[in-house]
């Protein structure tokens, strides 16, 4: 499991486009599962 910090850090990353598809989707289906928030962080800021 990831700490919050790292989390944030991870969603950093991807809004500034230097995640690949690959990390999102893992991401998304892991980490991030079930935090539909989270998602519009990361598309909506970016």
């Amino acid at each position: 499991m990831y700490t919050d910090e790292q989390i944030v850090k991870i969603i950093k990353l991807l809004q500034r486009g230097e995640g690949d598809e690959s990390q999102l989707a893992y991401w998304m289906n892991h980490e991030l599962k079930g935090l539909d928030e989270i998602y519009d962080l990361i598309f909506f800021l970016k």
